[in-house]
Formats: C-alpha cells, sequence, structure tokens
C-alpha cells in the first residue's frame, strides 16, 4: 500500500511533467511567431527594396530646369479695424426654463451608519460636510 508521501510525490511529478510540457508548446509556438513575423518583415523589405531598385533603374531621369524667379516685393498687411459698437449683455426678466434645485445624496464612510437607517436616505438640505460635486 502506498503512502501519504509516495502519492504526493506522485503527483508532484505529475504536475511537474505537464508544466514541463505546456511550456515546450509554448515555447514552439513563440519561435512559429517569431519566424512568421520575421519572414514578413524581410518579404516586406524585399519588395520595397525591389520597388526602389526598379524606380532608379528605369533609365531616363529628368532634370528640373531652372527658370528664373522673379522678386517678389513684400505687400503690407491689412490692419484689422475694431468695431464700431461693443456687445453689451442684457439681462433678460425669466429664464428659458425654470431651474431645479438638485437633492444631493450623502453616503458617510463605511462603518460609520447608525442602526435602523439606510445609506442611501436623502436630505432636502445640503450636508454639513463639504463635498466636492
Amino acid at each position: 500500500m502506498a503512502g501519504k508521501k509516495e502519492r504526493q510525490r506522485k503527483l508532484a511529478a505529475e504536475r511537474h511533467q505537464r508544466r514541463l510540457a505546456r511550456r515546450a508548446q509554448r515555447d514552439r509556438r513563440a519561435t512559429r511567431v517569431t519566424v512568421a513575423i520575421t519572414a514578413v518583415i524581410v518579404v516586406a523589405g524585399l519588395s520595397v527594396g525591389g520597388v526602389l531598385l526598379a524606380g532608379q533603374s528605369s533609365g531616363t531621369t529628368t532634370t528640373p530646369k531652372a527658370t528664373p524667379s522673379a522678386t517678389v516685393t513684400p505687400t503690407p498687411s491689412p490692419t484689422v479695424a475694431e468695431p464700431a459698437t461693443h456687445c453689451v449683455y442684457t439681462a433678460a426678466g425669466t429664464a428659458a426654463r425654470p431651474l431645479v434645485v438638485r437633492r444631493r445624496m450623502y453616503s458617510p464612510p463605511v462603518g460609520m451608519i447608525p442602526r435602523g437607517t439606510s445609506s442611501t436616505a436623502t436630505r432636502n438640505s445640503e450636508p454639513s460636510r463639504i463635498s466636492l460635486m
């Protein structure tokens, strides 16, 4: 009959073998991904190099002819004139819609709620504590 320590050793050895198998599979997958990415980069580099090489060896190259440039005389920039009248704000009698007074929720820190009250009780007045709302 196998003892407790032998059974634990056997389980640990099996666990170790499973870990090694997972690690080997992960390493193989990483190697495949690295090889694929490297192949894509090499193919892209070769194609870009081929396009650049083909563009240079097209044979006829034309050099742009220099044209005599005319001298440009700077013109003075126009000045911006101030408007004749300024905007003035006149307060209207009533707002477009009525103002709504918000009811603030106040919840004390955890453990500070007295028994028999709920933490979501609303107040009609501002709390005595400064809030950052």
